[in-house]
């Protein structure tokens, strides 16, 4: 793993934690209703390298609920960091501050301003939990993949939205 990406990863952790005002001594484990989409992802653990991608786009407030993005519901269909490995080049490029627009696009795969439950999903409940990628938003149909999409975990909940776990990574 490259020295930018170690940094930018541990920086990603430390400002999912400080954005929301709770130190860990304070308060070790809230109940997972009351932390944002950041503080879950950091909390569950396994999820440094979206959290780092997400600081290098801009994101962090977004995920953390930080105003004007308070009033915001997400949906994030959240890559391990085992998923981010099998692509770890793709990663570090990604991150370069001069890949900033194609940061974004990526992004746009990965989280959406709606909360969707696995639950109010169309699916065939026989089959694997997927996230159908019918239901984006028109400005987002573009940017992603046209396959389904299986989930690992659904419904993670969080204060500000719903976090999926992926297995793999979305690229646009």
């Amino acid at each position: 793993m490259s020295t930018i990406r170690k940094l930018m990863i541990a920086g990603a952790v430390a400002a999912a934690t400080a954005l929301a005002g709770v130190s860990a001594s304070a308060q070790p484990n809230p109940p997972p209703s009351h932390l944002n989409v950041a503080e879950r992802l950091a909390a569950a653990g396994g999820f440094d390298t979206l959290l780092a991608a997400a600081a290098a786009g801009g994101w962090s407030d977004r995920l953390a609920g930080v105003p004007p993005y308070d009033r915001t519901e997400y949906t994030v269909l959240a890559p391990t960091d085992e998923a981010f490995a099998a692509i770890s080049d793709e990663v570090d490029r990604l991150l370069l501050p001069e890949n900033y627009f194609e940061l974004q696009t990526f992004l746009k795969a990965h989280i959406f301003a709606r909360e969707w439950r696995y639950s109010e999903l169309e699916n065939d409940f026989n089959s694997p939990m997927t996230f159908d990628m019918n239901f984006q938003d028109q400005d987002q149909e573009d940017v992603i993949a046209q396959n389904p999409i299986e989930l690992a975990t659904p419904d993670l909940r969080a204060s500000n939205g719903v976090i999926h776990v992926i297995d793999e990574v979305i690229l646009p």
